[in-house]
């Protein structure tokens, strides 16, 4: 959680405590209201007070809710040089964007052999995440084309081109053609993680590693 979002989060809890604090303070004067100045009075008291918690209710709900959505979207600073239009999702419910060729140029990648695709993408990535760069799926599935890596990362303080190194694995050669999409970008979070050496706690699989657990 960022030190903005903390600060956020106190003073809705100063919020909800004041409107506790509200809503005792309504009730004595309600009483009062009730006792000392009859019955019309104090009805009236109690209409004012109740349209103005009401009010107030609203306005920490709606408060709390534009908070909750800024917490669930990131936005991601990029600066985008090419002949194409920038990169972007393609629907509302993908997790990345897609990247493509940002040359004039086809590349040839025959079998077992590897291109560096230029994508005109530079990112600035918050802090505390980090991008994840895959090959699009139908350039694996249907030609036998993946990232060299298998999967780019690509750090927060890093702000160079973003460059796709694709392998094809495949018995054929295929062809990427100038602006055609071939990798995506995924931004993920990624915790500042302190690594600490010391002695390892037991576990069931222990030492065990590839295919220890069986097949069945």
């Amino acid at each position: 959680m960022t030190e903005e979002n903390s600060i956020k989060n106190f003073f809705n809890i100063i919020d909800s405590v004041l409107f506790c604090m509200f809503r005792v303070f309504a009730f004595c004067v309600m009483l009062y209201g009730v006792t000392y100045l009859g019955g019309i009075a104090g009805g009236i008291l109690l209409i004012i007070l109740c349209i103005f918690g009401v009010f107030y209710s609203k306005e920490i709900l709606n408060n709390f809710k534009k908070d909750t959505d800024d917490e669930s979207n990131l936005t991601v600073k990029y600066k985008y040089i090419g002949n194409y239009e920038p990169p972007k999702k393609q629907t509302v419910g993908s997790a990345g964007i897609d990247l493509f060729n940002n040359t004039d140029k086809a590349f040839t990648i025959k079998p077992n052999e590897s291109v560096y695709i230029p994508t005109g993408m530079f990112v600035e990535i918050p802090e505390g995440y980090v991008g994840l760069l895959f090959a699009r799926g139908s350039l694996g599935y249907k030609f036998g084309c993946t990232l060299t890596n298998s999967v780019g990362v690509i750090d927060s303080d890093y702000r160079g081109e973003i460059m796709a190194r694709i392998t094809n694995i495949g018995k054929e050669q295929h062809i990427i053609k100038p602006g055609e999409r071939c990798v995506q970008l995924v931004i993920v979070p990624a915790p500042d993680t302190e690594y600490v050496e010391e002695e390892l706690s037991d576990s069931e699989r222990g030492t065990g590693g590839f295919g220890s657990t069986g097949r069945e």
